[in-house]
């Protein structure tokens, strides 16, 4: 998981929002369905590097939907805070596991969100493509997993195939050659994108990198 600092909210979805009189007081179904929501999407896609806010796999606007952090059945206030909302992957096809944000139950928390500034240190990744908490005794950050499911075999083999790729690289480069490879790696490319399971990525790299 990777932590994701939130910009300003567009001017576009701003001035949507406080169009019209005093009676104008837009809610979800207002929204959804109109042009300005591809408007957040993009800017949602463009703070999160086009990858899913938990289990960071690819996705873009046609792959994806707009995830609220505080569900919208109990915090109705907060159903157009552009704080509050992320981009997530797309359901799953029949007969696929689901994850991430169309697992959850309607009312469900999220006990450790990408917007909390230390959710990256809350979780390590396995050789096996596991992702658990890094404290045996932090109980959010395994309901987290256990909500999202974030352990499904699909998450957990890609999981495992960036764990390989690292360790090739820091098997075939220097140490300052892979040093290198790492920064270009985590930085975003010229379409503005993260690399797939960049919190994976980051861990790996760091702790093939201790002494």
């Amino acid at each position: 998981m990777r932590h994701i600092r939130k910009g300003g909210e567009p001017v576009a979805f701003t001035e949507w929002k406080t169009q019209g009189d005093a009676n104008w007081n837009p809610v979800w179904k207002d929204f959804d369905g109109q042009p300005i929501k591809q408007v957040v999407k993009q800017a949602l896609l463009a703070e999160q590097g086009y990858l899913c806010c938990y289990c960071e796999v690819r996705t873009d606007e046609d792959t994806g939907h707009i995830e609220h952090v505080a569900p919208r059945c109990t915090h109705p206030n907060l159903q157009l805070a552009y704080e509050n909302v992320l981009y997530c992957c797309a359901e799953t096809p029949k007969g696929q596991p689901t994850t991430c944000g169309h697992t959850r139950e309607p009312d469900d928390p999220v006990p450790v969100s990408p917007l909390q500034p230390d959710c990256e240190s809350r979780f390590l990744y396995t050789e096996l493509g596991q992702m658990l908490p890094r404290n045996e005794d932090d109980f959010d950050a395994r309901e987290t997993v256990r909500i999202l499911r974030l352990n499904e075999k699909i998450l957990r083999d890609a999981r495992a195939g960036m764990y390989q790729e690292v360790k090739e690289a820091k098997e075939e480069y220097s140490p300052d050659a892979f040093g290198r490879w790492m920064d270009l790696e985590l930085q975003r490319d010229a379409n503005n994108m993260l690399t797939p399971f960049w919190g994976t990525k980051r861990y790996v790299m760091e702790t093939m990198l201790k002494p």
